[in-house]
């Protein structure tokens, strides 16, 4: 809990101790274990290769939200979107689960985009699409791939995340 009030949702550690009842050192330790036990579980996801993400990458470019049955079986059947807007710009506020949903909503988002480019980038150390409207950065999307189908699709439209592209 520490860690995502800290991490997420940018509270100082003083207020965390109060709101959790430990002391401000105890906060910042339980947050410091949560980080840990994130990294260790990301090592432990195995990474699809580079070729594997550009092929699954690449499918949404094609498809600009057109072709739902093929999305579909693209996507794990208990696959996730995640968004983020930061508050500053029109986003999924909560997680899309089930693979035919998901495919809906990016079909339902890819009718209504018109993107200027969409180009592949290093971002944070994974492969990404970044999608750019009226010459500037608009979004940036990753996939997380288990066994050649996503199982997490992430689109960041943070514009402060955004400006670091």
């Amino acid at each position: 809990m520490a860690f995502v009030l800290h991490d997420v949702f940018g509270l100082e550690f003083g207020r965390i101790a109060d709101l959790l009842d430990v002391s401000v050192p105890g906060a910042r330790q339980l947050a410091s274990r949560a980080r840990r036990r994130v990294a260790k579980a990301k090592q432990s996801m195995p990474q699809a290769s580079k070729a594997e993400r550009e092929r699954v990458l690449d499918f949404p470019c094609r498809v600009r939200g057109r072709d739902l049955a093929s999305l579909v079986r693209l996507l794990h059947p208990v696959a996730v979107y995640v968004t983020d807007g930061g508050g500053k710009v029109f986003a999924a506020r909560k997680l899309i689960h089930d693979g035919e949903r998901v495919a809906e909503v990016m079909v339902l988002v890819g009718r209504q985009w018109h993107p200027d480019r969409i180009d592949f980038a290093e971002v944070g150390g994974e492969l990404a699409l970044v999608f750019y409207r009226e010459g500037r950065v608009y979004s940036v999307d990753t996939v997380q791939i288990t066994d050649g189908l996503i199982t997490a699709y992430r689109r960041v439209i943070n514009t402060d995340k955004l400006v670091r592209v």
